[in-house]
């Protein structure tokens, strides 16, 4: 595929349009496996197993100290 159309099929994958819908849009130009290497899998929904829940643990956010601060030296231009 060339560059551009890899472009466009991205922003119709951002846009939210079906796989039917690119493959429809793009079937003029290339082989149906050739668009299908650039389109999204298929999401697997796997069943949510209850598990127990876990008990929750406090964590204290530890204070970062703050970074030494550096004077920079400025440069200065020697004239010729």
């Amino acid at each position: 595929m060339r560059c551009g159309d890899v472009y466009r099929l991205n922003k119709m994958v951002a846009s939210g349009d079906s796989n039917a819908a690119i493959l429809k849009h793009f079937k003029w130009h290339y082989p149906e496996d050739e668009i299908r290497k650039f389109l999204p899998k298929a999401k697997l929904v796997k069943p949510e197993v209850e598990a127990e829940p876990e008990a929750k643990v406090e964590v204290e956010p530890e204070v970062e100290a703050a970074p030494e601060t550096t004077v920079k030296k400025k440069r200065v231009r020697k004239r010729a």
